[in-house]
């Protein structure tokens, strides 16, 4: 195998490794629930656009009251009563987000960049997954052609036991020749029984990867693409933390647009009792109107939770600095190796 520095474009796998990788992605425990996680991030940001969408609702009650007010005319017998003792309440209501100055806003771009972020750490589980599952192939490839060659070397070496077995009769050889024939026989044997054992560690550590046993032939003359050391950009961990960056950026958004007035648009429709003059009998009603809900005091909750996202912030910027770092740190090993 050689290894070359260029894109994935330049990458010459076999077809075998190719199909291998992708059945590792249909059957990693890890790969699946990744993608089940990104579902739900995208269900999530559905659930926080939903938050602009009008609510309606069906509402019924009833409930006796008692005492109720009675006015007693005076020099009358009759009895005025303004509130009935019996009520009844059947209707729609509905109520529609106007205005938030932000809140809205600011929770479908902080769901969208959870979105954002699973996606990058799934194709970064993706990647190592890929690598790890070539690495496995590879090792099935060196372990083969290791026991291939103990397999020459045991033949060669029963054929020269043979013919030192002839000459000690005939006289041509000591037993020195014939003890230290065997005893690199029995090396080359014991090698590959060494082999042998790792090979099958290596197919079952496969079957792990891939949930597939391997059955063709393995290739280990190709090259595997290697991104340039220093292109940071494509960097998958790298990646990920620009993308936490940008979460916990949205969770500042968040928190500061708390502070800010929402407007709302109500208004129901339906059939209620309680109206003069005959206040027993269910007669046909409807409302509408705004109403502007504004934070005035919240015991320093809001406050908190504003330093909280920032301190987050704060903390995913150095987790990016820390990867970058520890990049550049392996930065000139890796440049030696290549």
């Amino acid at each position: 195998m050689t290894c070359t520095a260029g894109s994935a474009s330049a990458q010459t796998a076999p077809a075998a490794l190719k199909t291998l990788i992708q059945q590792s992605f249909s059957h990693f425990t890890q790969i699946k629930a990744m993608e089940t996680q990104q579902r739900i991030a995208a269900d999530q940001t559905t659930l926080a656009k939903a938050n602009r969408l009008p609510e309606v609702n069906g509402t019924a009650s009833y409930s006796h009251v008692y005492p109720v007010p009675k006015v007693q005319l005076p020099g009358s017998a009759f009895t005025f009563q303004p509130v009935p003792s019996e009520n009844i309440n059947t209707g729609i209501e509905a109520r529609q987000l106007l205005l938030d100055f932000g809140k809205s806003g600011s929770q479908i771009k902080k769901s969208e960049a959870q979105a954002g972020l699973l996606g990058v750490q799934t194709a970064e589980a993706r990647e190592e997954l890929a690598y790890q599952v070539a690495n496995v192939y590879l090792n099935i490839a060196f372990l083969q052609d290791n026991i291939a060659v103990q397999e020459a070397n045991i033949r060669l070496l029963e054929e020269t036991e043979t013919m030192v077995e002839n000459k000690l009769k005939h006289g041509d050889a000591i037993d020195l020749d014939l003890i230290n024939t065997r005893v690199k026989l029995e090396s080359y044997r014991n090698k590959k029984v060494d082999f042998r054992n790792s090979l099958d560690k290596q197919l079952a550590a496969l079957r792990y990867l891939t949930g597939e046993t391997l059955k063709d032939s393995v290739e280990h003359d190709f090259s595997w693409a290697v991104p340039p050391v220093e292109d940071f950009e494509h960097n998958a961990a790298i990646r990920s933390s620009l993308e936490q960056e940008k979460v916990a950026e949205t969770g500042i958004d968040i928190a500061k647009a708390q502070y800010k007035p929402s407007l709302f648009l109500n208004a129901g429709t339906g059939f209620k009792n309680g109206y003069l003059p005959e206040i027993t009998t269910p007669k046909f009603n409807y409302y509408a109107g705004v109403s502007l809900s504004v934070p005035i005091y919240n015991g320093k909750k809001l406050r908190t939770q504003e330093q909280i996202a920032s301190t987050e912030a704060v903390i995913a910027r150095l987790h990016t600095q820390d990867v970058k770092e520890n990049l550049k740190k392996k930065l000139p090993s890796r440049t030696q190796m290549l």
